[in-house]
């Protein structure tokens, strides 16, 4: 994959010689666009490629979907202007009608495998539920674990149109200062977290790997009940890998092992 300057929404990888007749979607979380998931960030600064992208790409053709309202922060963390970039307040529903639009239009190649780590979960299953016949597996990577519980006591609710748009000025603004701008890049992304809960009921095949903190009770206070919510709304579909004391980025620290359990559940041999 060649990497452009700027991240390229909608950006599709096309490879025929690997193609399994299913095309893989990969939805990335916050801050982090799909790009990005081709390296290793040491926390010194170092970059080092860890060809996750590329190793999920060897399985069958891939498709990355950055979502269009990060485009402020990805411009501004390579320096890149913002003026005329507009902000497209969407609601999890219009990403996934826009989506699908997208890939009907460019006549991707259906059924569609999809890949997501962290709140890109969210955004994946609720494809999966909306268009459940287009479906072939859904896996999830260190999903946000996102019970009715977690949705009412530990997320905010979306800020006013007024205040997002003041936010909007500050990142646009080249004399903004640096703690402005990403303290109130920060708000945008407790902006993207106000995703109403939805009961994530699939008819399809669903993989989840969580990354479990043995040195915290986050397992059992958020992890634990998700996994037996999944297990309910997926009753036979359903199977789940940990990993334990790795980092959020699971991809990172184990690329390959991931990509090796994505290819089992979906009986590739070759």
């Amino acid at each position: 994959m060649v990497k452009p300057k700027a991240p390229i929404f909608r950006r599709i990888k096309i490879d025929k010689t690997k193609s399994n007749n299913f095309t893989i979607i990969f939805f990335h979380g916050t801050n982090h666009s799909c790009l990005k998931y081709n390296y290793t960030y040491e926390p010194d600064g170092k970059i080092k490629k860890n060809y996750f992208l590329n190793k999920l790409s060897n399985i069958s053709d891939l498709f990355l979907y950055n979502r269009p309202e990060e485009t402020l922060r990805f411009n501004y963390e390579q320096g890149i202007s913002n003026d005329g970039v507009d902000y497209p307040n969407q609601t999890i529903d219009s990403h996934i009608t826009n989506l699908h639009k997208f890939l009907v239009d460019e006549k991707i190649q259906k059924p569609y495998v999809l890949v997501s780590h962290s709140i890109g979960s969210l955004y994946a299953l609720k494809f999966a539920q909306k268009y459940p016949k287009e479906i072939k597996h859904v896996f999830l990577i260190d999903p946000i674990q996102y019970t009715e519980k977690v949705a009412r006591e530990f997320y905010s609710p979306p800020i006013s149109h007024s205040d997002l748009d003041g936010h909007i000025q500050i990142i646009k603004n080249t004399k903004s200062s640096k703690t402005r701008v990403e303290k109130s890049l920060s708000v945008l992304d407790s902006n993207t977290y106000s995703i109403p809960y939805f009961a994530p009921k699939l008819n399809r095949p669903l993989t989840t790997f969580f990354n479990v903190d043995t040195k915290s009770d986050t397992h059992k206070k958020f992890t634990l009940p998700y996994v037996e919510e999944l297990k309910k709304y997926n009753k036979s579909n359903y199977n789940n890998y940990y990993y334990y004391d790795r980092d959020h980025y699971l991809n990172e620290t184990n690329p390959q092992g991931i990509v090796t359990k994505i290819r089992k559940e979906l009986n590739i041999v070759n």
